[in-house]
């Protein structure tokens, strides 16, 4: 029998039974409490004829009772589907149909921990899958309609203990998640605690800054994983302060963790390990992972590929490259997904003869490491030649006036497509177009000077942090109409 996260939790409670497991808005509970709820749960979900093999969709926005409810899952044998309650209802009742499920849990208010079970649709019966799935994961949508993500129990479970391991987690350690807990990234910081005898503090409501600080410091949590959004607002609340927090590690993931910024970091949170970690929904959440004493001699990578999983680059005709040549991420092994379920086309698009299209452009050095580009989209051709729009944004964050940037590459009638940049000003900041533009013709080539520069109030960001570059096309278009 494969190893399950239900079996993580078991080897939490055998051995450090009293150890705080959860803090979440203002309860806590201890690993042994932590395990009475999911039995609980398992058996209120049980008595209203869930069980073995049923898909299980988990209408719920609170950190404890989701997953208590994954758990409680995964203890009946059931597929836990967590399901992003803050899309639109039409988009949620579009993943009920794919999933083809008669009944969901949601939350119970009245009750401590409780939940009910309740209709989603009008199908004919709970649809089963096989023993080995533990989980389907819909992606965050970021890039067109939210896909299932079939996760073997497996698969899961591996992740878990291989970035346990590289974290070097000490059952002392608080690990706060600020994400939604049905993201993937919340869903592997909290198994991957778990698996090393640590906790995991919640916060509901994004929280930046000082804010974010200080919900660290009432939870005495000794780390952080988030997105490097979070990561840049921590900073910059580090570096307003006379006196660093004392903190063990930070982890960045979700997108593109700027060279500058982890420099900054190691100067103002001298003492703390920065990981940076790449990956993806469909690898159970974690590929690479970059140490700490590997930044210098492999700056800008996002690290080597934990184990059982290999990485190759192709180009646009699908021939493998060598090492330093840039092309198309393509992942491969033990610890990736089965499928997107009830969705054989996206499945079949999304394979190839060397693995999985990650639609990330990157490189490999001689040693393994990869080096991220941007996405696909973020490389384009405009007048035949190449743009980067991760370079733009780079070059942008240089000039350390703005709170956050984003790039898009918009349709133009006569070069194809050109770079237009969004920017959010510091508060002490003044938008000078001018001193903008000549700062990044010093510092890319002329084909990255962006044909519009667009001061906005925020990034529109999913909760994992990734850019919803749709929303910023739409902002572009009202603007131009």
């Amino acid at each position: 029998m494969s190893k399950t996260p239900l079996h993580i939790l078991q080897q939490a409670c055998d051995q450090w039974p009293d150890n705080r497991a959860l803090a979440s808005d203002g309860a806590v509970l201890t690993f042994r409490a932590f395990r009475e709820k999911v039995d609980e749960m398992a058996s209120e979900i049980a008595s209203q004829g869930l069980g073995e093999g049923d898909l299980v969709p988990l209408c719920i926005s609170d950190y404890g009772r989701l997953f208590i409810s994954m758990f409680a899952c995964w203890a009946m044998k059931a597929v836990p589907i967590p399901i992003n309650m803050s899309i639109p209802v039409v988009l949620r009742e579009q993943l009920f149909d794919i999933i083809g499920v008669r009944e969901g849990v949601f939350p119970d208010l009245d009750r401590e921990y409780g939940v009910r079970i309740k209709s989603v649709s009008a199908a004919d019966k709970q649809r089963k899958v096989d023993q080995d799935t533990g989980m389907i994961l819909f992606t965050s949508g970021s890039t067109g309609t939210p896909k299932g993500v079939v996760c073997t129990k497996g698969m899961l479970w591996s992740n878990a203990i291989l970035m346990g391991e590289k974290l070097d987690m000490k059952p002392q350690d608080c690990i706060f998640i600020n994400t939604p807990p049905y993201y993937t990234s919340a869903i592997c910081h909290l198994v991957t605690a778990f698996s090393r005898g640590a906790s995991v503090a919640c916060r509901s409501g994004f929280l930046f800054g000082e804010d974010l600080l200080a919900a660290m410091e009432e939870t005495n949590s000794t780390g952080f994983g988030g997105a490097p959004a979070h990561l840049l607002r921590i900073l910059e609340a580090v570096e307003a302060r006379e006196k660093a927090p004392e903190f063990s590690f930070l982890m960045s993931s979700g997108d593109h963790l700027p060279v500058d910024i982890i420099d900054r970091i190691q100067a103002s949170m001298k003492g703390v390990r920065l990981f940076v970690v790449y990956g993806l929904s469909e690898a159970g959440g974690r590929l690479c992972v970059l140490a700490p004493e590997q930044f210098e001699s492999k700056r800008g990578s996002v690290g080597r590929p934990i184990s059982d999983v290999e990485i190759a680059i192709i180009n646009d005709d699908g021939r493998l490259l060598e090492s330093g040549q840039s092309g198309e991420v393509v992942v491969s092994g033990e610890l990736f997904m089965k499928e997107y379920f009830n969705n054989a086309a996206a499945t079949d698009a999304a394979f190839g003869e060397f693995g999985f299209h990650t639609g990330d452009i990157g490189w490999l050095d001689d040693d393994g490491f990869l080096y991220i580009e941007g996405r696909k989209d973020d490389i384009f051709k405009s007048g035949g030649e190449k743009v980067s729009l991760k370079l733009l944004e780079m070059a942008l964050r240089e000039l350390d006036v703005f709170c956050d940037v984003a790039a898009i590459a918009a349709e133009d009638k006569i070069l194809g497509k050109t770079p237009v940049a969004f920017v959010v000003m510091k508060p002490s900041a003044e938008f000078k177009r001018s001193a903008i533009i000549r700062h990044l013709k010093q510092a890319v080539p002329h084909t990255h000077i962006p044909r519009q520069l667009i001061s906005i109030e925020s990034i529109p960001r999913t909760g994992s942090g990734k850019v919803v570059k749709k929303e910023l096309h739409d902002m572009l278009g009202k603007k131009r109409k």
